[in-house]
């Protein structure tokens, strides 16, 4: 399947230039548009659809960063390669910030690279914009998540953790996970749970902690190594839920039986 290119650029000379870039671009196959206005080019994707878009800086109903934002702003899903006659770090700087993959100046890439550049662009927008999904569902999780380093400092939390614990999440990033210590598991529970995880295995058990409040709750948890590369572990994840109701439940059915 051929990638199908935008090209937002009011230079015919630069257009034919990058076109024929692109037949070079090592048996890629590449379709391109060309547009000379910012105005034509978003009207252009209304009704014709690019897998990446290669947008000029200036043009003649935009100029400068300006172009790039008023571009995201409509399309924010589609991945931009900027290319463009600016040959200025503070504004190519800018432009990743506001989501530019990538930042050339005319004349300085060859057609490889470029095809590569634009094949990139648009596997990193998919990347960013999964991770993006995946932060929202953490977020969105109904289960406290802490995130932790490997010495068990507190990095990330959910609001779901917050809710449970009563404690913000800027109260607790960068303190340990001592502060939900409740003393109510004896040293043997912890060295047990940590030999576990630090061993690489996943530790799942129920224990009870302690609120920013003083009372205190059951949670099932499930603590799973994180490893990156070929590295030893490098984060902790924890996923908890509150089990306090269901532990009154079961105590109070098991009182009943007796009787």
């Amino acid at each position: 399947m051929p990638t199908n290119v935008l090209l937002i650029e009011d230079n015919p000379g630069d257009a034919r230039f990058i076109a024929e870039m692109l037949k070079e671009a090592d048996g890629d196959k590449f379709t391109l548009e060309c547009a000379e206005r910012l105005s034509v080019g978003m009207e252009k994707l209304r009704s014709n659809s690019a897998d990446v878009v290669l947008l000029d800086l200036s043009l003649p109903d935009s100029q400068g960063l300006e172009t790039l934002v008023r571009f995201q702003s409509k399309f924010p899903k589609l991945p931009v390669v900027i290319m463009t006659g600016l040959n200025d770090e503070e504004t190519a700087a800018q432009a990743a910030h506001a989501g530019a993959q990538e930042y050339f100046v005319k004349g300085t890439i060859a057609g490889p690279a470029l095809g590569r550049a634009l094949k990139y662009a648009i596997e990193r927008k998919k990347a960013q914009e999964t991770i993006q999904l995946q932060a929202a569902a953490l977020q969105a999780a109904a289960n406290s998540i802490v995130i932790t380093d490997s010495e068990g400092t507190i990095l990330w939390v959910n609001p779901a953790f917050s809710q449970l614990t009563g404690y913000a999440s800027e109260e607790v990033l960068g303190k340990n996970t001592r502060i939900l210590k409740s003393d109510k598991q004896d040293r043997a529970f912890y060295t047990d749970l940590w030999a576990t995880v630090t061993s690489g295995s996943t530790w799942h058990g129920e224990l009870i902690n302690r609120r920013k409040d003083g009372s205190l709750y059951n949670e099932e948890e499930t603590i799973t190594p994180v490893h990156i590369g070929s590295g030893g572990i490098s984060h902790y994840v924890a996923i908890k839920q509150d089990v306090t109701l269901r532990k009154i439940a079961n105590n109070r059915l098991r009182q009943a039986d007796r009787k």
